[in-house]
């Protein structure tokens, strides 16, 4: 499955490998949104070093955004890294972002999972 999940103590990394649907992108946000520790989680890392593609598109990542929406009524301050090496995600990223309407968590792009970390104050991978 392009789509991994890697629950930590105070947080989660998606891992997305290889191409990646919107379908699994927005089952992916479900599953961890749904999660039972989530509303004590602080970050979450979004890593599309290892992606070869994704048809995340528009309707995927507004169906993201109305589940964030609703997610941050009982988790204000969720740090969203983006790690990723390309062009076409940190373009999507910050589309999603500027259509935000206040409802998204504080997103950062950033060139590695160790930079994100690094930030967030943990111990590397």
């Amino acid at each position: 499955m392009p789509v991994d999940l890697t629950w930590e103590a105070r947080g989660v990394v998606r891992h997305l490998t290889g191409f990646v649907t919107a379908e699994e992108f927005v089952a992916s946000a479900h599953r961890i949104e749904c999660h039972p520790d989530f509303d004590r989680f602080v970050y979450l890392i979004d890593d599309f070093t290892e992606s070869t593609g994704h048809a995340i598109d528009a309707p995927a990542l507004e169906e993201v955004a109305a589940i964030c929406f609703g997610a941050r009524t009982t988790r204000k301050g969720l740090r969203v890294f983006i790690v990723t090496p390309h062009d076409a995600v940190r373009a999507s990223a910050l589309s999603a972002q500027a259509g935000s309407t206040g409802g998204a968590f504080e997103t950062m792009i950033v060139p590695t999972r160790a930079v994100a970390r690094a930030i967030l104050g943990l111990e590397p991978d």
